[in-house]
């Protein structure tokens, strides 16, 4: 007995239904890509607030100096250079401690800028790889720490035979490295680098008192505009001239820079405004920074950063030249008593 009034589906119908579907899809994927990087960039706002605060707490512990982990008197560990750091926890070890060196070439204990967020959650009792120090759309960052882990635990890279407590590690905060030396180093638009035997110039126990404008002075940043995926690829001179993808550098003049300044409060800045400052008669030695942001790819391979599609000028780059842009907060004008900020 054949049924009546039963039939599937005809094949516009289908297609109907499937169109509808896609359309859905494709309006609600945007919303909720936009809400999940909002959520995360507020919680990447909050870890900035937490390395101010860290900081501050050092201060308080360390009689008001920054985040300083070189200055020490040299009789204290004599065996250990000033670009070194000695590992905690292994200050008495038998046959010397171990250390952390940061002898990049020129660049002198600078690229602890990257790991200070990792020495002061150490600091904190959270370990040298706290959640705090690492942006959560960062995703290149916390790929490669993860990395570091697995060859840990599995003794396979260069890390085999360590364990946690002796690495240190990157963080999408970088800290200035003016908090750390001497504002000599940036009294003018020209970095004059900094060598092995430039401790007495340059090394200074910086404190909270000889910063002149807490509320223009940037402590630690971003290192990306994680919300642009385009941005100006040309030189220092013609920035504008190509493009590439992915995100800004902080200091590329597409980027909208996210920051904690000294007096802990976070706040965002267009860099093309101080690029606009720097270029003024009137503002340039306040705001021209020392010198450009050009940290070779060498340098960036020895810390395993040579990937992170930073924009340094070098041509060897995985997206061309790409600067070198100003070193704004990395190399602020005169310093720890200089100003980042228009305030």
């Amino acid at each position: 007995m054949t049924r009546r009034g039963e039939h599937g589906f005809t094949l516009i119908e289908l297609l109907v239904v499937i169109a509808i579907i896609a359309l859905l899809v494709g309006i609600l994927l945007p919303a909720l890509g936009k809400a999940r990087l909002a959520a995360q960039m507020a919680r990447s706002l909050a870890n900035l607030r937490s390395m101010a605060m860290m900081n501050a707490t050092y201060a308080g512990d360390h009689n008001g100096m920054l985040v300083n982990p070189f200055y020490t008197p040299m009789s204290i560990t004599p065996v250990v250079p000033w670009y070194e750091i000695v590992t905690p926890g292994t200050e008495n070890r038998p046959g010397g401690p171990l250390h952390w060196p940061f002898d990049d070439a020129n660049h002198l204990t600078e690229m602890f800028s990257m790991r200070a967020g990792s020495l002061l959650a150490l600091d904190h009792s959270a370990g040298l790889q706290s959640l705090a120090q690492v942006a959560p759309m960062d995703t290149t960052l916390v790929a490669r720490n993860a990395q570091f882990n697995a060859g840990i635990n599995g003794q396979t890279n260069q890390f085999a035979g360590n364990d946690y407590s002796s690495i240190i590690y990157d963080g999408s905060y970088w800290f200035s490295p003016t908090l750390w030396l001497a504002p000599a180093l940036y009294k003018s638009a020209t970095f004059p680098g900094i060598q092995p035997g430039d401790r007495p110039r340059y090394s200074r126990a910086n404190r909270i008192d000889d910063i002149t404008t807490p509320s223009a002075k940037v402590i630690a940043w971003e290192r990306f505009d994680f919300t642009k995926r385009q941005r100006a690829a040309g030189t220092a001179g013609s920035p504008f001239s190509r493009r590439s993808s992915g995100f800004p550098n902080w200091n590329n003049p597409d980027a909208d820079a996210r920051f904690v300044l000294s007096d802990a409060s976070c706040s965002t800045v267009k860099m093309s405004q101080l690029y606009a400052l720097a270029a003024a008669p009137a503002t340039q030695d306040v705001f021209t920074p020392s010198g450009n942001w050009d940290i070779s790819r060498n340098i960036l391979a020895r810390w395993s950063m040579e990937n992170d599609d930073l924009q340094s000028g070098d041509p060897s780059g995985p997206t061309g030249p790409g600067g070198p842009f100003p070193a704004f907060f990395w190399a602020t004008r005169h310093g720890i008593q200089g100003r980042d900020i228009n305030r």
